[in-house]
């Protein structure tokens, strides 16, 4: 299955029987058929009708909408799902259980910083020229990481999971080209090319998680380690925590092999916007990972509703998960 990335302004979507028609500006046509596709992704402004998005729906086909503009915003149009009420109702019960809601918040806190901390070890070794800034950052996570199991609240798990990111990106930022302009995890609007690609990523994979948990059956707003406000969908940004270390290696590999390079971005005054040129690069990589991270988003929700012994379980995963992220599961379940 691909994902259909639009990006030229202009552009008008509609559907022709099983297929999806492009039109832009100049009048060229382009169809795609719906039933090779999982994701429509759509950068900038565009025009969508609306039977196109009833039918994308119909067929569990997400389509995430980005203004396009700096720190703009992002919307998810997706079918409803199975409608799993008992499903929702228990996942709500077992948020209310304060025991329960810090073991899973601790297994999520534990296995970003367990990933955080192998990817630096992995930079340790391959760039001797950073080695001792390197040292010092997985010096500085290694006690923090110890503490994850003991944590008793979910405040104290936030409190070591923003100290972990706080040392994991200062040793990160030493990895980067000084010209990227890279100090850190910065965003709304990100100032820097780096910036720029960890945020569109990100904003992809909060999107994926949404279309995975309406599809199973989940309340994608109802979060474990994030708590529920206005406007987040917290258990999607709980279940993208552990895969967000996957994507800063992405991307690193990208800028460190200059794949992507910083004549390919756009100093604005609403920040770096990430150019034509280098949105090429980029969307071939973010398939990718979006591809891989939803079998392992719907394999964790698969689990924890195994394990959690949630009504309809089985009504609601129509296939058995794939196995293909061993590395990942061994890192979340454990």
């Amino acid at each position: 299955m691909a994902t259909l990335f639009i990006d030229r302004p202009g552009v008008a979507l509609s559907k022709e029987r099983s297929a999806i028609v492009l039109r832009n500006q100049e009048g060229e046509v382009r169809r795609v058929p719906m039933r090779v596709l999982n994701r429509v992704v759509v950068w900038g402004s565009a025009c969508i009708d609306s039977g196109l998005l009833v039918a994308l729906a119909e067929r569990g086909i997400a389509v995430a909408l980005h203004s396009g503009r700096g720190a703009g915003g992002n919307a998810l149009v997706h079918g409803h799902g199975p409608h799993a009420g008992l499903l929702r109702l228990s996942q709500i019960r077992l948020i209310d259980d304060s025991s329960k809601r810090v073991a899973i918040a601790t297994q999520i806190v534990k296995a970003k910083l367990v990933a955080q901390h192998r990817f630096i070890a992995t930079l340790r070794q391959g760039r001797p020229d950073c080695r001792l800034i390197l040292t010092r950052t997985m010096r500085d996570m290694s006690p923090i990481l110890g503490q994850v199991d003991h944590a008793q609240t979910i405040p104290s798990l936030l409190g070591l999971e923003g100290a972990g990111a706080a040392a994991y990106w200062r040793g990160l930022s030493s990895v980067f080209a000084p010209g990227l302009g890279f100090a850190g995890r910065m965003r709304r609007p990100p100032p820097d090319p780096v910036n720029a690609c960890l945020s569109l990523g990100y904003t992809c994979l909060i999107n994926e998680a949404v279309s995975v948990c309406i599809a199973v059956g989940v309340d994608p707003a109802v979060g474990v380690l994030h708590s529920s406000v206005r406007r987040r969908p917290s258990l999607s940004c709980d279940l993208i925590e552990p895969l967000r270390t996957s994507w800063d290696r992405e991307v690193y590999e990208l800028f460190h092999n200059a794949t992507l390079r910083a004549d390919q971005f756009q100093k604005r005054p609403s920040g770096c916007v990430i150019g034509q040129a280098g949105r090429a690069v980029l969307y071939p990589h973010i398939a990718k990972s979006l591809k891989v991270s939803r079998r392992w988003i719907r394999k964790q929700l698969y689990l924890a509703i195994e394990r959690s012994g949630l009504e309809r379980a089985q009504e609601v995963c129509h296939a058995t998960p794939s196995e293909d992220m061993r590395d990942h599961d061994e890192e979340f379940d454990n």
